[in-house]
């Protein structure tokens, strides 16, 4: 199953492309509520 989303706009979005892997931090993990693991997230440092 696949899946398309349109955006409206009135002026040109440009388009995204990815470049592999992202690295996220602790700090990013917190923010996007992401369950803690093993090791509370608030324990570790942020980057």
């Amino acid at each position: 199953m696949s899946f398309e989303f349109y955006i409206a706009a009135d002026r040109p979005i440009p388009e995204i492309k990815p470049r592999g892997q992202e690295i996220l931090t602790v700090g990013d993990m917190i923010r996007m509520n992401v369950p803690d693991g093993p090791v509370p997230w608030k324990e570790m440092d942020e980057d």
